[in-house]
C-alpha cells in the first residue's frame, strides 16, 4: 500500500494528517516512513503507531491545534534535524518514551544569545510529556522572567563539555534552574548562569516539600551568578554532584540545608572547583 511499493509515502497526498495516519495505523502492517514535506495542520487527536516513522524534510512541520494531542506510541519513530522547528501551535505531544532524544529547537528554541527561549524550552521539556532525554545544542539559550526546570525522570545534556552549552537567565532576582519536588533528573555538560542583578537569584535551586527520595544528578557543570548563590539544595536526598565549577560574585558558591521535610542527606559531592568572593 505504500507509494509505489517503496515503504514510504507523502502525507501531503492525503486529505488530512489524520487520513494519512489512518491509512497505515495498523500495527500489523510493515513499517512505513511518512514524509512531512511542509507545515501540516493536526486538527484532531492522533496516535502515531509503532509501525510508523515520521520524517520531516525541508520546511516540514506539524501545526497542532489547541486542545489536540498528538501521541507517539512506543516503537514509533521521528526523523528530523536538531536545528529545525517541527512543532507549532498550542496543542500537546505525548512521546510515551518512544522518541529517545528531543531537541529544544524542535519547539522553536534558538541558541543565539538573543532570543527569549523560555516558552520553547518549557514546552519541549514539560508541556510535552514522556520525554526522557533533552539535548541542547552548542551556543547560548537566553530566557527571562521565569526559571526553567527538567521534568521528573528527565536528563538535560549539552552537546559538549567545558561550558559550550550555556543556559542564561537574564531577569533580576530570578534563578536560572529552579525545581520543586523533582526526582530522577540529571543535568550534564551545561554552563548555567543567572546573569541578572540581585541576591535572590540562584544558579541551580532544588527543593522538596516531602520525604520522597529525589535521586538527582549534577555532573560536568559550570554554575555562576552575578549576586546570589551558585547551587542551593534544600531537602534533597541521594543527590550526586560530580565535576562542578561554581562561581559567586556576591553570594555563596553553594548552600546545602533543610527547609521542610528532610534535610540534605546521602549526597555525594566530588570534584568541586570553587571560585569567586564567597566561595570558602
Amino acid at each position: 500500500r505504500s507509494f509505489y511499493g517503496t515503504g514510504m509515502d507523502m502525507i501531503g497526498r492525503f486529505a488530512s494528517f489524520a487520513a494519512a495516519i489512518d491509512e497505515y495505523n495498523d500495527t500489523g502492517d510493515p513499517r512505513i516512513v511518512l514524509v512531512v514535506p511542509s507545515r501540516i495542520a493536526v486538527t484532531s487527536a492522533t496516535t502515531i503507531t509503532s509501525n510508523i516513522t515520521l520524517m520531516f524534510v525541508g520546511q516540514g512541520a506539524l501545526d497542532i491545534a489547541s486542545g489536540v494531542t498528538l501521541t507517539f506510541a512506543r516503537g514509533s519513530a521521528l526523523s528530523a534535524v536538531p536545528s529545525q522547528q517541527i512543532f507549532f501551535g498550542t496543542g500537546s505531544v505525548v512521546f510515551n518514551n518512544g522518541i529517545p532524544v528531543v531537541y529544544p529547537e524542535w519547539c522553536g528554541a534558538t541558541a543565539d544569545d538573543s532570543t527569549d527561549n523560555y516558552a520553547a524550552i518549557n514546552r519541549c521539556t514539560n508541556t510535552f510529556t514522556g520525554i526522557r532525554y533533552v539535548r541542547f545544542s552548542q551556543g547560548t539559550y537566553r530566557f527571562t522572567t521565569t526559571a526553567i526546570c527538567p521534568a521528573n525522570q528527565q536528563t538535560w545534556e549539552g552537546q559538549q563539555k567545558e561550558g559550550q552549552t550555556i543556559l542564561r537567565q537574564m531577569t533580576d532576582n530570578v534563578s536560572a534552574i529552579s525545581c520543586t519536588d523533582r526526582s530522577d533528573t540529571a543535568l550534564r555538560n551545561l554552563n548555567v548562569r543567572a546573569s541578572g542583578v540581585g541576591l535572590s537569584q540562584i544558579g541551580i535551586y532544588y527543593t522538596s516539600s516531602t520525604d520522597t527520595p529525589s535521586y538527582n544528578k549534577f555532573e560536568d557543570l559550570q554554575v555562576g551568578t552575578t549576586g546570589g548563590v551558585g547551587i542551593l539544595l534544600q531537602c534533597t536526598y541521594r543527590t550526586v554532584l560530580r565535576r562542578i565549577q561554581v562561581g559567586g560574585a556576591g553570594g555563596d558558591c553553594y548552600q546545602f540545608g533543610p527547609s521542610t521535610g528532610t534535610s540534605v542527606s546521602n549526597t555525594l559531592v566530588s570534584g568541586y572547583d570553587l571560585f569567586g568572593s564567597n566561595c570558602a
